[in-house]
């Protein structure tokens, strides 16, 4: 298994290790600020509510989903290497203005340019390992791309979990410098001197051949006209080019087969973006880890972990989600050499059935050792389902256009994480968030008017109705969990989750897809930086 990982060229490593510090940077961010943005400014919070976290999601989720589909064929003309650098600078600026703004529209900005850097980077990157491997070894490269994603998750995850002990802000400045390092892969990996000196030579080349004759003045000015058209007309081309290339995206994108997978797989999206949407969320208000923090003191030998557990701390919940990369770092090689030759359809259904299972365990318990399980088989599942997806976008993509395939595997993305943020900010909000129940109960229990709740602010509604019970936090949070139901969200993500595998089961049985394109010459496809 790992003698094939040294057959991969230069263009897949260089790829892939850029990868890993976009992802260790996006997901520093990602794991924990769902907890950021409803969080009581007092504590360094932005204090807006779950509703407004879903709509900030949703907005993110479509234009990190939808610029890939037009920006892949712009990868594909112009060069990966353009590409990256500007979204390396667009996803610095995004996590520095994240970093500074907390009105709604501020913070909101920093995300949109996060989110279009992270969007113009995935097609370029993703384009590069498509146009790298063929039938052959498709599925190790693919696992192997996954598995340094996964390596970047998990580094993001401790990175933010040490953090957050400082200050919310401290996450966003490391994150930008991070990212950042992508930019010396690009310094270090320019043009070699064989490789100007031959485009120096072509470019005397060139010279010698639009050579003026010496003894016609006449000659000289006819040539000048006709220059000057031509650039008109290269010009003008150039820009019907640069036009013709979305609208070409577009309609290729609607046939039969390739639109109805996209479709189809919404839902597995609309489910599988609840871990960092809502659980870190549902992880803060409800599940208890402070026992388990004791036990990692006492195993880790460190006292000031067992002296936190003791005073009821919890472990940071950056690092019980953490749990989702490790799982892929230990799992994703051997598991995507031993299903190697599997057809990627089945795979993505089975990984889906394990991702509902996975949301179902971690949906329905306090206890964190539930939500441990839980989000291994959810990371099980995702190993098949996410990347077979792109798997197989890859192999069915025509050459030369492994990108804008790369970038059409996003589509279902913006619309599953897009719906899917809205409805689980407005459910969450409604059913599921520990200060509404607990306004709820203050309402129908003690008769207090909207003005006296209102009047309390959020570290305050807690206490007040810990006093009013006679009641510490740990059995306020499980008596709220008992009246309250808070969560019967999942089995509604449970449900989106399994309609979508059934749809693919469906879409099996109508297109019969019964094979991919020939193997792809990888030797003549373009490079990433050279």
């Amino acid at each position: 298994m790992f003698a094939n990982a040294f057959k991969f060229d230069r263009r897949f490593w260089l790829a892939n290790l850029m990868e890993l510090f976009e992802r260790w940077a996006y997901y520093g961010v990602r794991v924990g600020l769902s907890i950021y943005i409803v969080s009581a400014a007092s504590i360094g919070g932005l204090e807006f509510t779950h509703i407004q976290k879903g709509q900030i999601y949703s907005a993110w989720a479509l234009i990190q989903s939808i610029l890939p589909i037009l920006t892949g064929g712009y990868a594909d003309r112009y060069g990966y290497r353009r590409i990256v650098l500007i979204s390396v600078l667009a996803k610095v600026a995004g996590y520095i203005l994240m970093a500074t703004q907390h009105s709604y529209w501020g913070f909101l900005g920093g995300c949109v340019l996060l989110a279009s850097g992270t969007a113009i980077f995935k097609p370029a990157v993703q384009g590069t390992i498509a146009s790298a491997v063929n039938n052959s070894n498709s599925s190790f490269g693919w696992g192997i791309f996954y598995w340094l994603v996964n390596v970047g998750g998990f580094l993001g995850s401790w990175t933010a979990g040490y953090l957050q002990m400082y200050s919310w802000t401290s996450i966003f400045y490391a994150n930008a410098f991070i990212v950042s390092l992508n930019l010396l892969i690009l310094i270090f990996c320019l043009p070699n001197e064989a490789t100007l000196a031959r485009a120096e030579e072509r470019k005397n080349a060139n010279l010698l051949l639009n050579k003026d004759e010496p003894d016609s003045k006449e000659k000289k000015s006819d040539q000048g006209v006709k220059n000057s058209e031509n650039q008109i007309v290269n010009k003008s081309s150039n820009l019907t080019s640069l036009w013709k290339i979305p609208i070409e995206t577009v309609k290729e994108m609607f046939q039969p087969r390739l639109i109805s997978f996209l479709l189809i797989y919404s839902g597995y999206w609309a489910a599988y973006n609840q871990i960092f949407d809502t659980l870190p969320n549902f992880l803060d208000d409800w599940v208890h880890s402070s026992s388990f923090m004791v036990k990692l003191g006492e195993i880790t030998g460190n006292k000031e972990w067992l002296n936190q557990g003791l005073a009821g701390v919890g472990i940071p919940n950056e690092w019980v989600l953490s749990i989702n990369c490790l799982t892929f770092i230990i799992l994703m090689l051997p598991l995507s050499w031993m299903v190697k030759n599997a057809n990627p359809i089945f795979s993505m259904i089975g990984g889906i059935v394990l991702v509902a299972l996975g949301t179902l365990i971690f949906g329905s318990s306090q206890l964190v050792s539930w939500s441990i399980a839980g989000i291994v088989i959810f990371s099980i599942g995702e190993m098949g389902a996410g990347p077979k997806m792109r798997e197989y976008l890859g192999l069915i993509s025509p050459k030369g256009k492994e990108s804008r395939y790369m970038g059409y595997a996003n589509l279902p993305e913006a619309i599953g994480w897009g719906f899917g943020s809205l409805i689980a900010g407005y459910w969450y909000e409604i059913y599921s968030d520990k200060h509404t129940l607990a306004k709820n109960l203050l309402r129908d229990s003690y008769g207090w008017t909207s003005a006296q709740i209102t009047s309390l602010s959020k570290e305050e509604i807690l206490p007040t109705l810990q006093n009013l019970l006679h009641m510490n936090k740990y059995d306020l949070s499980n008596y709220l969990w008992v009246i309250g139901h808070p969560d019967k969200i999942w089995p509604w993500f449970v449900s989106i989750a399994l309609t979508s595998a059934v749809g693919l089961v469906i879409h099996q049985y109508v297109f019969k897809p019964k094979g991919f394109n020939t193997p792809k010459d990888t030797q003549n496809a373009p490079e990433l930086l050279i």
